[in-house]
């Protein structure tokens, strides 16, 4: 592992699955692959006078074309790291090991969620030789100072080595607290694509936040947080100068830009911060955005704000229609009432949100699934602009705890939230699920044209979507 030169690091974002929206009589692909956690790494690697590139990898790259572009652009790198997460092992098991078998002297490592929650696993990969859990900045420049040094890696806090038929465990580092102390992430990267790039529609991504306050237990955040010995702090905020700053420099690179979508887990989380960073974003920006957000950081105070700032649409999460399931099960403690409630200061506001769903969670059936359905035609979400997926058992969560407990996880490997379910379930099969996905958006088309119907007509049709939702979803027979 001892080099004794300067670093070349190559990143590489792989299993990217490119979405297609219709726009005019084209077809345009949409890339929503930007990591904020890669770009930090990069800019604090940058900063130390070390040489960072990055490759985009389409899912499903063929093995020797794969090789050949590799060869052609980073034979002589040193390290190359592969951000990781659950759905992306078996294409990282693929691509790290095609890199070993051609360039057995290039050190490999693994950093990201899968990492973080799922070491062991991650660390038997035969492609890979270190892994990192936890954020990657310090104990990659720290490797990287070993090596440049001459000295043999050890002892690195954050990462795990692969050596001589064992494993070297090293604790996990402390987060970083003041987000201030890191450089801007850096976006000029040298990129090298396994596609076209001028037929992807880049999507500028932002955030100004690391982690999430809250707790829900299907998420990976809370096992995540658990992992650090500082886990109190997860929650952080860069300075609002900082992400303005990054948002200033990023324009005046881009005078084009149109649109900035910020893809924090929890922006509003601290009503102060949020309400400076509006003010300084009105002011110095004022550029159209996006955001996710909670339906209970959604108050009279703060939509006006999201009208201020022109925020184009705001993703919300609504998960599932059950309260039990929502509140109990997924710990997201939302009352149906107080969603409502919200949804209609949105519109008032003249606010356009969307909603983020899912199926096939363990204890769900299959009319569950339809409470979801109709659910998100009650709050009026867009459906343009919502987001529908299957739920994914994310290891170390306690959501993934109780379906290993029940016995729900199968030996499938799952590369999309979008295709298929991990979970085998005698109430809520596996074709069921599968089927509920795929017919989502259908039905709540369906019910939204029902519910404008008069009164007594909307009640006779929703019983008949009722019992086809039932039926047809009953005998399914749909395998992914």
């Amino acid at each position: 592992m001892i080099k004794h030169y300067p670093m070349n690091v190559v990143l590489v974002v792989c299993n990217i699955n490119l979405a297609y929206h219709r726009s005019g009589k084209s077809r345009l692909r949409w890339e929503s692959t930007h990591r904020e956690g890669l770009s930090s790494i990069a800019s604090t690697l940058n900063k130390a006078g070390i040489q960072v590139s990055l490759m985009k990898v389409e899912a499903g790259f063929s093995e020797a074309t794969f090789v050949t572009l590799f060869n052609k652009h980073f034979s002589n790198y040193d390290i190359v790291g592969f951000t990781i997460n659950t759905v992306d092992l078996p294409e990282v098991w693929r691509l790290s090991y095609l890199v070993k078998q051609n360039h057995p002297d290039i050190i490999t490592i693994g950093g990201g969620v899968h990492p973080t929650l799922s070491p062991e696993e991650t660390i038997a990969l035969p492609g890979l030789d270190v892994i990192c859990r936890g954020e990657g900045e310090y104990a990659l420049l720290e490797l990287c100072d070993h090596l440049q040094a001459g000295k043999e890696p050890t002892g690195i806090a954050g990462l795990w080595f692969s050596r001589n038929g064992g494993v070297e465990r090293n604790p996990v580092r402390p987060l970083i607290a003041d987000l201030s102390t890191l450089p801007p992430p850096m976006r000029a990267i040298r990129t090298v694509y396994s596609y076209n790039e001028r037929s992807v529609k880049d999507v500028a991504f932002f955030m100004g936040s690391r982690g999430c306050p809250y707790r829900c237990t299907y998420c990976c955040n809370d096992a995540i947080r658990s992992v650090f010995p500082d886990h109190s702090k997860y929650y952080r905020l860069k300075p609002v100068d900082g992400i303005i700053s990054e948002l200033r420099d990023h324009i005046e690179r881009n005078p084009k830009t149109k649109f900035i979508s910020f893809y924090d887990d929890v922006l509003m989380g601290n009503k102060k911060w949020f309400e400076s960073f509006c003010e300084r974003y009105r002011a110095e920006i004022d550029i159209g955005c996006f955001m996710t957000g909670r339906w209970e950081l959604l108050t009279e105070r703060t939509i006006p704000l999201l009208k201020k700032i022109r925020c184009y649409f705001i993703l919300i999460g609504v998960e599932v229609g059950n309260e039990e399931l929502r509140c109990k099960t997924l710990q997201r403690n939302q009352k149906t009432e107080m969603m409502m409630e919200r949804a209609d200061i949105l519109r008032k506001n003249r606010v356009r949100y969307g909603l983020y769903t899912m199926v096939g969670l363990p204890t769900e059936t299959l009319e569950n699934a339809l409470e979801t359905v109709k659910l998100t035609v009650k709050l009026k979400g867009n459906l343009m602009i919502s987001h529908h997926s299957i739920f994914f058992p994310f290891p170390g969560t306690p959501l993934s705890d109780l379906c290993k407990t029940q016995g729900f996880i199968s030996d499938r490997t799952v590369d999309s939230y979008f295709d298929d379910t991990r979970l085998d379930m005698p109430a809520f099969s596996r074709a069921q699920v599968v089927w509920a996905h795929r017919r989502f958006t259908r039905f709540r088309l369906a019910y939204w044209l029902a519910f404008k119907l008069p009164k007594r007509l909307a009640a006779l049709a929703e019983r008949k979507l009722d019992r086809l939702w039932m039926t047809r979803g009953k005998r399914s027979g749909i395998t992914p």
